[in-house]
């Protein structure tokens, strides 16, 4: 595994809003129901420009295989994490959990 981190950007629209709306992410969602692609991108665009949340996107030798988000308040930060459904029972979400939480330290 050559796991490889970078920040979210306005590119990957796509690929956070296939796996957002993947059937087991969206079971273990707050909310379960599809997001709309719209909706998505609205959304993102304010993730993207907010200093309360951190999106990190990991890939596997160039491969995107999952992200880890920090939408912080206060002290406190909920913590939102997924692996593409083709990635899952490998290892990548406990890696990619470690290296985020990590960033986070050294950012806030």
């Amino acid at each position: 595994m050559a796991l490889g981190c970078r920040r979210a950007m306005m590119a990957d629209a796509d690929v956070l809003w296939r796996w957002a709306n993947d059937p087991v992410t969206r079971a273990n969602a707050l909310s379960t129901a599809p997001i709309p692609y719209a909706v998505h991108l609205e959304w993102l665009r304010r993730r993207l420009g907010s200093e309360a949340t951190k999106i990190w996107i990991f890939s596997d030798s160039g491969t995107p295989v999952g992200q880890v988000r920090f939408d912080r308040a206060g002290d406190s930060a909920l913590i939102s994490i997924s692996v593409a459904s083709e990635h899952r029972g490998r290892g990548f979400g406990r890696a990619m959990l470690t290296e985020a939480v990590r960033k986070m330290r050294e950012r806030w």
